[in-house]
């Protein structure tokens, strides 16, 4: 607020550019006699810009440049052994009787792509985490999967779902979504941190979930008793063992049971589940597993029960339509390929124990499925450098699109 010309009559500061030439210039001759010998420098270049000499470098003469000292490098990798290839596709192979963890998903991984395998479920590598909003699906899909347990819990067979009337079905579903809620698929912590409109939010779209289900996937079928819900098995593969809880197990009216698995994401077609890579092969390993633990038992149906609200309904084989309609049999589902559900258990045999032993023998070489749908759902690409294969590294398979 001072004038400008009183701030330059008494030198203040920035009040005039001859007075911070000539302090520029003072500051320089007490630089100038700080030590018996002071250098000054000068970048010669700024990004493509040449860069000359301050003005007031002029009362000193210019030296040679000083000499640019030896980097580390040279000395870093003097005598350093020649770098050398090696095959490392080959994992070591599962010690006789080891529980492997990851159960029917470690199968899938396998055919998927063998090093995913190895790297999720024996070297416990996983993706970065994905930040979102709200509940993720993994945790949608566990609170699907208890209240649906919950509500056959307390219901147990069609005749009794028929029976119950408009009001009974409200409160059953209701505790149901209430205990699948209570249950460790999110606990209270993690919904303490959640907006507090999520949690009715999820109760409602639960609540339909269930009733939409129920109209759509379980009313219209032949009587059935739900015989198992949550339980486990254990499989013994190529010298190492697996295991799994089965989502439920039903039986049927001719006393057959069928194996149900619960799906709250896209399913894949029955087709695909004999190729020689099956896709989706977890409905194969439950029922080489239950085949396995109960030889007495005719299993008669696998299926995918598919929640998704735009696809409610039924993915699977029977061994007839008339089991669990409307599933596909052996010879529709794979063009006339697999001619009975015989069949369909030798294939899962060979195609699955198959995959067992390479999980067995270490098998881990990078060759995804394809590099697409394959290698989005793995996140491990910064540990298998894909990007760096070329198709014949990864083989036949690797290339495609």
């Amino acid at each position: 607020m001072l004038p400008l010309a009183w701030q330059r009559e008494r030198g203040v500061p920035r009040s005039s550019a001859r007075r911070e030439l000539d302090y520029a210039r003072a500051l320089m001759a007490q630089l100038a006699r700080a030590a018996p010998q002071v250098v000054f420098s000068h970048p010669q270049r700024s990004d493509d810009h040449h860069c000359e000499a301050s003005a007031l470098l002029a009362a000193w003469a210019p030296g040679p440049p000083p000499p640019v000292p030896a980097g580390t490098a040279p000395a870093m990798f003097a005598g350093r052994p020649a770098l050398a290839a090696i095959d490392d596709g080959q994992a070591p192979s599962v010690p006789a009787g080891t529980l492997l963890r990851g159960g029917a998903a470690l199968i899938e991984a396998q055919s998927d792509c063998p090093f995913r395998a190895a790297a999720a479920y024996r070297l416990g590598a996983a993706p970065w985490p994905r930040r979102g909003e709200g509940l993720s699906p993994l945790e949608r899909g566990q609170l699907a999967h208890l209240a649906l347990a919950a509500f056959w819990r307390r219901v147990g067979d069609r005749a009794s779902l028929l029976a119950l009337d408009a009001r009974a079905l409200d409160a059953t579903v209701d505790d149901a979504v209430g205990e699948a809620l209570r249950g460790t698929a999110v606990d209270e912590r993690r919904w303490a941190g959640l907006p507090p409109a999520l949690l009715p939010g999820e109760r409602d779209r639960l609540r339909r979930l269930l009733q939409a289900w129920l109209d759509a996937g379980e009313r219209g079928r032949q009587d059935f008793a739900v015989l198992e819900i949550e339980s486990p098995l254990t499989l013994q593969f190529a010298g190492f063992a697996l295991r799994f809880r089965q989502d439920r197990v039903d039986r049927l009216a001719d006393g057959s049971v069928a194996i149900i698995d619960y799906k709250s994401g896209a399913t894949v077609a029955p087709g695909k589940w004999f190729d020689a890579r099956p896709q989706a092969p977890q409905l194969g390993v439950y029922l080489l597993a239950r085949r396995a633990a109960y030889p007495e038992q005719a299993v008669g149906a696998v299926a995918y029960a598919r929640l998704a609200p735009d696809a409610l309904g039924w993915v699977g084989i029977a061994a007839d339509a008339d089991r669990l309609p409307p599933l596909s049999t052996a010879a529709s589902a794979t063009r006339g390929a697999l001619a009975d559900w015989a069949a369909v258990a030798a294939a899962w045999q060979a195609s699955i124990g198959a995959l067992a032993q390479e999980i067995a023998t270490g098998v881990a070489v990078v060759r995804p499925r394809d590099t697409g749908s394959t290698c989005r759902r793995c996140g491990l690409q910064s540990l298998c450098r894909i990007d760096g294969l070329d198709a014949d590294a990864m083989g036949e398979t690797g290339d495609e699109r």
